[in-house]
């Protein structure tokens, strides 16, 4: 009774058996026991595949999804390191920042120019250093200060008469 069966699908898929025919043959597709012919139909072309199916090539996919595994594991990796590398090195350039920023503020690591004032006599003079201090001179003095003050040391070098505000 299948080879019957088998004859009639196979007609109606070339397209031979006539409308008529392709649409009795739908509708018996559509019942139960047309439903289970396909099934069965499905299921021995897939085994008869499966069973002709060459395990050179199941290897060489198999081999070729492993690969893919391991370029994708290896970048996760390599991501992974970066992140932690520049995790590391954003604190380590934060205080190199703050370092160099304290630097042009105030005297850290190279010794200070300093300036060095004469009033003439008869005349006056007014500093203001970059602390907020003001610095009057009186005539006849002299003042020897560093462009840059340190951290916890302001020291000036003063001959004559100053007030400081």
């Amino acid at each position: 009774m299948n080879a019957i069966k088998d004859v009639m699908m196979n007609k109606v898929l070339a397209g031979e058996a006539g409308k008529e025919k392709a649409r009795e043959w739908g509708r018996w597709l559509a019942t139960d026991e047309g439903q289970a012919y396909l099934a069965a139909q499905m299921d021995a072309d897939f085994f008869e595949e499966r069973e002709n199916m060459d395990d050179g090539i199941c290897e060489e996919s198999r081999k070729r999804v492993f690969c893919n595994l391991q370029k994708k594991i290896s970048r996760r990796r390599f991501a992974g390191l970066t992140l932690k590398v520049v995790a590391a090195m954003v604190p380590v350039a934060a205080v190199i920042a703050i370092l160099l920023y304290l630097n042009t503020q105030v005297s850290l690591f190279e010794p200070p120019f300093y300036q060095d004032i004469h009033v003439a006599k008869g005349e006056r003079m007014q500093i203001a250093f970059q602390d907020g201090t003001r610095v009057y001179l009186y005539p006849g003095s002299r003042l020897c200060y560093p462009d840059k003050f340190g951290l916890t040391e302001r020291r000036v070098t003063l001959d004559g008469e100053a007030y400081l505000k």
